[in-house]
C-alpha cells in the first residue's frame, strides 16, 4: 500500500497565504494529474474535491461541526486511494492559533496507518509581523486604541501552539520555514512546493492573476481605514479594504515584503529582544539550528534614521476621495452623494457615502 503524505499548512497569518492559496486553487487540476497531489475542492459534492473553486479551507474549518470535518477528511482519503493520490494539502492561516484544530485534525487521521501528517509552518519576525497584522486587520478593530498600544499589548504566543501542534503530531512532523526573503532563496511558491516535494521550475503552471494576491496599502491608506474603524460591526469583515484595492491605482498598494516602517528602531529593539528567547527556542527544538538564529535579516541601531510619517494632509487625501467619488459615480451611473435610500443601505456604495458624508470631516480635522 502506497503511503498518504497529509499536509496542513497553518499559517501563520501575513507570510504570503494568499498567494500559496491562490497558487493552490488555479493549478488544482494540474496538482492531481501531474503530481499525485489533490488541495480538495471541499465546496464541491462529494468524489469532486479535484476540479473547481476552492481558495482555501476557512470555510471547512469554520463552518462544520467537528464530525462533519472527521467525515469529510476520512472521505477525501478514500478518494485519494482510488486515484492514486499521495498528497493531500489542506491550508488555511487560520488554524494555527485554533488549537482545537490540532486534536480534530488528528481523530481524523486515527487508524489510517497509510497516512502520514505534516504539519507546515511561515513564521515572520515579529515586528514586521506586527505592523503588517495591524495594516491588515487591527487598525479596524476597536480594542486598540492606536498603533502604539496594539504593539505594546499584543501578545505572540507562537511556542504555545507549537506546543500544542507537536503534542498532537510530534515535534519532527512540524515543519517551519522563516518567512523571509534571505530565507526563501527560490520564491515562495518555489519554497512551499519543495516541501510537498513537487519541483516548481521546470513543470508547466496557470498563471496566478496579481488580485489573488493581498497587496496591502499605503500608510495614507491605513490612516483612513483607520480612523473610520468605528463602521466595523463586524472585526472581520474586509468590505472596506476591498473596496479601496478596487478604486485605488497601484501607487496607493504595497507588494509582499515590500517595506514602509511604523515602528521606530529603539521600539523595534525592544520587540525583538522581547521575543528572541522564544525564537531562541524555536530554532534550536524546530529546525536544529545550534545558534538560534530563527531569522538572518540584521537588528536595526537605536539609532538609525526614521523616516517617521507625517500623518494625513488635504494633499494627501483629495486625490484619495476623488477616486473614491470617480469609481462610484462610474459603477451607478447617477450623480455621486445622491439621497441614501433603505435600499442603497445594502450595498458597498452606501459605505463609501457614509465615510465622506459623516466621516470625511472627521479626517480634515486630524490634519
Amino acid at each position: 500500500m502506497k503511503k498518504i503524505d497529509f499536509y496542513v499548512h497553518i499559517g501563520a497569518g501575513k507570510t504570503g497565504t494568499s498567494a500559496i492559496q491562490a497558487f493552490l486553487n488555479n493549478n488544482r487540476v494540474i496538482l492531481f494529474k501531474d503530481h499525485s497531489c489533490i488541495y480538495p475542492n471541499t465546496n464541491a459534492i462529494i468524489k469532486q474535491y479535484n476540479i473547481g473553486k476552492c481558495r482555501n479551507h476557512i470555510g471547512f474549518f469554520k463552518n462544520k461541526s467537528e464530525l462533519e470535518i472527521i467525515t469529510e477528511i476520512r472521505n477525501i482519503i478514500v478518494f485519494s486511494r482510488e486515484n492514486n493520490v499521495q498528497k493531500i494539502v489542506f491550508s488555511w492561516e487560520g488554524l494555527f492559533d485554533r488549537h482545537q484544530f490540532a486534536r480534530i485534525i488528528k481523530s481524523a487521521l486515527a487508524g489510517s496507518d497509510d497516512v502520514s501528517p505534516w504539519i507546515i509552518l511561515y513564521l515572520r519576525r515579529q515586528d514586521h509581523w506586527l505592523e503588517s497584522a495591524w495594516k491588515q486587520w487591527f487598525a479596524m478593530r476597536k480594542e486598540y486604541k492606536d498603533f502604539h498600544h496594539f504593539i505594546t499589548t499584543y501578545k505572540i504566543g507562537w511556542d504555545d501552539a507549537l506546543a500544542v501542534w507537536s503534542d498532537n503530531f510530534g515535534k519532527d512532523r512540524i515543519l517551519i520555514q522563516p518567512y523571509e526573503s534571505s530565507q526563501l532563496k527560490g520564491g515562495l511558491i518555489d519554497n512551499f512546493l519543495e516541501k510537498l516535494k513537487i519541483e516548481y521550475k521546470g513543470n508547466h503552471w496557470n498563471e496566478v492573476e496579481n488580485q489573488d494576491y493581498n497587496l496591502g496599502f499605503n500608510e495614507d491608506i491605513i490612516e483612513i481605514l483607520y480612523l473610520n474603524r468605528d463602521y466595523y460591526s463586524n472585526t472581520d469583515s474586509s468590505i472596506l479594504q476591498n473596496y479601496f484595492a478596487n478604486a485605488l491605482p497601484k501607487e496607493y498598494k504595497k507588494s509582499p515584503f515590500e517595506k514602509y516602517s511604523l515602528i521606530s528602531p529603539r521600539k523595534r529593539l525592544e520587540i525583538l529582544n522581547q521575543y528572541e528567547p522564544m525564537n531562541r527556542y524555536i530554532a534550536r527544538n524546530f529546525l536544529m539550528r545550534e545558534d538560534g538564529r530563527l531569522f538572518y535579516e540584521p537588528w536595526p541601531s537605536a539609532e538609525d534614521h526614521w523616516n517617521q510619517s507625517a500623518g494625513l494632509t488635504v494633499e494627501k487625501m483629495v486625490p484619495v476621495f476623488s477616486y473614491l467619488l470617480y469609481t462610484v459615480n462610474n459603477r451607478t451611473k447617477r450623480p455621486v452623494l445622491p439621497i441614501i435610500t433603505k435600499e442603497m443601505k445594502t450595498n458597498i456604495e452606501y459605505f463609501i457615502f457614509r465615510i465622506l458624508k459623516n466621516k470625511v470631516f472627521d479626517c480634515f480635522k486630524k490634519v
